[in-house]
């Protein structure tokens, strides 16, 4: 095993062999070797110093690879699954939980989301929800609708939150549409909007990885 260690400096010849960046056992094991000093350019110029050294002793490299500094391994992180139903039954458990007062806050009102891209009134919500229940179709603002027709609660459908060149996708089917509509969020945070989530979204505590 060879080891070369190459320094510079440019005041003089004269320079203390000194390893300062070394760990103390590194520098104590190669103090104890023969090493051969070659100078190869002259005073007022940047001095080189060469030092070879043959390790031999097996003890002496016992305690250099000892000395090394630990190698850290790098750890792969692998990205969680969302498993959505599982999601989905957490987030209608909380919702289930929650007081006939709070639930009320829903009456008369309509559940949007940007997981949406059309309005579906409540007499069409049986059959729409029929066909999404178990897919990837399916979201919190269909379960939160029919949790609140479970208790008491007249929700009169679901709309989109996304907007073309300034204007939603769908519209409100009633007379005035949204401008005289009671719209509630139920959605992700959206930094573009500034549309937050609340009580009637998914929250951190609801999902459920694979």
């Amino acid at each position: 095993m060879e080891l070369i260690v190459r320094f510079e400096d440019s005041l003089s010849f004269k320079f203390e062999l000194e390893f300062p960046s070394m760990n103390p056992p590194v520098y104590a094991a190669i103090m104890k070797m023969r090493a051969k000093l070659a100078v190869v350019v002259p005073i007022g110029s940047i001095v080189s110093f060469f030092i070879y050294v043959n390790i031999k002793d097996e003890k002496i490299m016992e305690e250099v690879e000892e000395a090394q500094p630990p190698v850290h391994q790098t750890r792969t992180l692998r990205r969680r699954k969302l498993n959505v139903q599982s999601t989905l039954n957490a987030f209608e458990q909380r919702i289930r939980a929650l007081p006939q007062t709070k639930l009320m806050e829903l009456e008369n009102s309509w559940l949007s989301s940007y997981e949406l891209w059309d309005t579906v009134a409540e007499s069409s919500m049986t059959e729409e929800y029929a066909a999404r229940r178990g897919t990837d179709l399916e979201n919190n603002v269909f379960r939160l609708f029919h949790i609140a027709r479970d208790r008491g609660v007249n929700v009169l459908g679901v709309t989109s939150e996304r907007q073309c060149a300034g204007e939603y996708v769908a519209e409100i089917p009633t007379p005035g549409g949204r401008s005289v509509s009671k719209i509630i969020y139920a959605g992700k945070n959206n930094s573009f909007t500034g549309r937050k989530a609340g009580i009637w979204s998914i929250l951190p505590r609801d999902k459920r990885y694979d």
